[in-house]
């Protein structure tokens, strides 16, 4: 089962908007303090590259 985290980034990288924003809405609804600086802290990926593009989807999904 994937979260709603993942399926917003994977749902913004695949250009499928509207479903990457209500995940989003979902990850804001279960962490309504979510903050894309502390996930960048937290998450495991250590290529700084791999890990800005990660970050990107989520933007584009509505996460700041």
């Amino acid at each position: 089962m994937q979260t709603p985290l993942t399926l917003a980034a994977v749902y913004s990288e695949l250009g499928r908007e509207a479903e990457a924003r209500a995940e989003a809405a979902e990850v804001l609804r279960i962490n309504p303090q979510f903050s894309l600086e502390v996930h960048r802290q937290r998450e495991p990926i250590k290529d700084p590259a791999l890990l800005e593009h990660h970050l990107a989807a989520l933007r584009r999904a509505g996460l700041k």
